[in-house]
Parts: C-alpha cells; sequence; structure tokens
C-alpha cells in the first residue's frame, strides 16, 4: 500500500514539473505587424512634398510683399495639379477646375491659385497674394538678320541664360557676374551680356548685337 502511495506522489510531481517547465506557457500567438509610424496622422495621405513630381514645370513668383513662391504644374491620372510652395509653409496640391487659352484656375478647399500671362494671384482664405512671373522668363532678340530666343531661369541660388538660334542646339549659361539692369553669362568661348532690352552674344571673339523684339 506505501508503495502505491509513494508512486502516486512521484507521478503527481512529475507531472505538476513538466506542466510548470520553462517555456512552455500558454502565452497569446503574436502576429507579425507593420510598423506604425506614432507621428504620422491617421487617415491622411502621406506624400514626400520635397520631391517633384515626374515632368513637373517648375516657376518662380514674386509676391506684392516680396515673398518667393515655388509654383510647380503637373499633370497626375489625366487631370493637372498645380503645387504652391511658399516660404516656410506646407507645400499644397491644387486641381485644375478651369482653364482658357490664357487663364488657368486651381483650387482644394480655401485654397485657389489664379494664373493669367505672367501673372498669377494666391489666397489662402486670409491672405490673398499678387504675384509676377520671374523666372523663367523668355523674350525673343533680333539683329534685324535672325531671331534668338533667350529664357532666364534660376535654379536654387543660381541663375542662368538658355540660348536658342535657328536650326541649332541649345545653349546653356551660367550667370557669372551683375550690376544694375544687367547681368552676363558665360561657358566657355560663349558668353551673354544683357542690358535693360539688348544684348550681346559673344561667340569665340565675335560680338553680335541683339534688341529685344517688340
Amino acid at each position: 500500500m506505501k508503495k502505491i502511495i509513494l508512486l502516486t506522489l512521484f507521478f503527481g510531481i512529475l507531472l505538476t514539473a513538466c506542466e510548470n517547465k520553462p517555456g512552455k506557457k500558454n502565452e497569446p500567438k503574436i502576429e507579425n505587424t507593420p510598423d506604425i509610424n506614432i507621428n504620422s496622422e491617421s487617415g491622411k495621405n502621406q506624400r514626400n512634398d520635397t520631391v517633384k513630381k515626374p515632368g513637373a514645370v517648375e516657376y518662380l513668383y514674386k509676391s506684392d510683399n516680396g515673398e518667393i513662391v515655388d509654383v510647380s504644374f503637373f499633370e497626375e491620372d489625366g487631370e493637372k495639379y498645380v503645387e504652391v510652395q511658399r516660404e516656410g509653409q506646407t507645400a499644397l496640391v491644387l486641381e485644375q477646375i478651369h482653364a482658357s487659352e490664357k487663364m488657368g484656375v486651381y483650387q482644394k478647399e480655401n485654397n485657389k491659385f489664379i494664373r493669367q500671362n505672367d501673372q498669377a494671384t494666391f489666397t489662402n482664405g486670409i491672405n490673398f497674394l499678387k504675384l509676377t512671373l520671374i523666372s523663367p522668363l523668355k523674350y525673343t532678340y533680333t539683329n534685324d538678320r535672325e531671331n534668338i530666343s533667350i529664357t532666364y531661369f534660376s535654379k536654387g541660388d543660381k541663375r542662368f541664360v538658355t540660348i536658342q538660334k535657328d536650326n541649332q542646339p541649345e545653349i546653356t549659361l551660367e550667370q557669372t557676374t551683375s550690376w544694375a539692369k544687367g547681368a552676363e553669362y558665360g561657358k566657355g568661348a560663349v558668353q551673354w551680356r544683357s542690358q535693360r532690352n539688348k544684348g550681346t552674344l559673344i561667340e569665340d571673339g565675335i560680338k553680335t548685337e541683339f534688341k529685344e523684339k517688340e
């Protein structure tokens, strides 16, 4: 009888030890879950506004209070948009709601951008800005024998000019110096000097005078 009692106690202790063995606890199963960004806003589409859309055409405008506004036009899924980037503020993407030969209207909620030739306006429902295009600026110059197309534009803090002559590849020159109402651009043996509505093209030391075509 004692042997039976001892065997029963032995197997009871052994069974209890097995149930409490480390690593055998009945823990809930944890599935793989995606990382959660606690800084993101729930339900809001995330986009990197510092990366320009492929094919976007970028312009710089200057407001009547001196603010520089970066404006990019792009198309996506057959719809046209404009991205408005003001200094120190989050970029806004507005959808085109009206278009004509000389005007484009883009809007999202209280934000509205209207483009008309080289002028534009922007409002966010509180502020109203009158904008003037400063880059790129396109002109046609002539010397009464030939015409050339001159495009001034900015990239970062640098200034450039692109020169397009008839049936010749265009050439882009970086600004090397500037003065009141004028500037000089150069690359190798080619230079362009602009002064008000006149310009001088220098190619291999040969100067050709141009004036802006009316």
